[in-house]
């Protein structure tokens, strides 16, 4: 009887366990659901798809031609700002289009509508410089540029002499892998945006930006007087508006 009734006893206790770690169990399921709610959305946005567009859009042009790298990597209507203003891409000559690009840092939105890539570049007449493209998430999940800003390098740097290397015909110059910065803003349930009108300063002749589909990305470019060009954005980190680029150009002198 004694062993009889310990067993009873202990399928009791058993039962009575099941029934507070159900308990438990529902009270964590609920607690998880409530930081759930306060939980970032996931991010869409994937920098190294805009660093493999920079790229392409350069070895097309190096290897197609460039109205064979604009039809396939320029969005409609896309433009390149100059000193003296801000051009279709189609009428910009073709020694100023990027040979190589090399970005080092870019940044999208949460859900990858709008991407910004900055870096350095080479251009088809062998000048070197800094560079920012707005990209563009298109229905076939492909990015196009559409805007393109760039400052050639003042003075330009004088190249190694082929001397300098014993054997130039038979050496492969690699050169050094950098690290790209990627960032993407963060995702936000519908509902409040933070103002972004303080954060616009600075003298202009003309400017304009524009959002992300989401709002968590804003871009801007501006135009002087005296031919300088700008270009800024914006990320959403935190609830609050993060400056991630501040981009400005020379004068006149500056023609790319």
């Amino acid at each position: 009887m004694a062993n009889l009734f310990s067993a009873k006893a202990m399928l009791a206790a058993l039962g009575a366990l099941a029934v507070v770690a159900g308990a438990d169990a529902s009270a964590d399921a609920q607690s998880r659901r409530e930081r759930g709610e306060r939980r970032p959305l996931p991010s869409k946005g994937e920098p190294g798809l805009v660093v493999a567009a920079d790229i392409a859009f350069a070895k097309a042009v190096r290897e197609d031609g460039m109205a064979a790298a604009l039809a396939e990597h320029a969005a409609s209507g896309a433009v390149v700002h100059t000193p003296v203003a801000r051009f279709p891409a189609a009428e910009i000559a073709a020694d100023d289009m990027p040979r190589t690009l090399d970005p080092n840092a870019v940044w999208t939105s949460c859900d990858g509508s709008v991407a910004v890539s900055f870096g350095r570049y080479r251009s088809v007449d062998g000048t070197v410089g800094s560079y920012a493209n707005v990209w563009q998430l298109q229905g076939d999940s492909e990015y196009k540029w559409s805007y393109r800003m760039a400052k050639a390098d003042d003075p330009q740097p004088v190249k190694p002499p082929l001397t300098s290397i014993e054997d130039p015909d038979n050496t492969i110059v690699v050169p050094g892998l950098g690290v790209i910065e990627g960032q993407v803003a963060d995702c936000r349930r519908p509902g409040y945006i933070p103002d972004l009108r303080a954060a616009m300063t600075g003298d202009s002749i003309g400017e304009a930006g524009d959002f992300a589909r989401d709002g968590t990305l804003y871009w801007r470019w501006s135009s002087s007087t005296d031919g300088s060009r700008r270009i800024r954005v914006w990320l959403l980190r935190g609830g609050t508006w993060e400056e991630a680029l501040d981009f400005g150009t020379g004068r006149w002198g500056d023609l790319r």
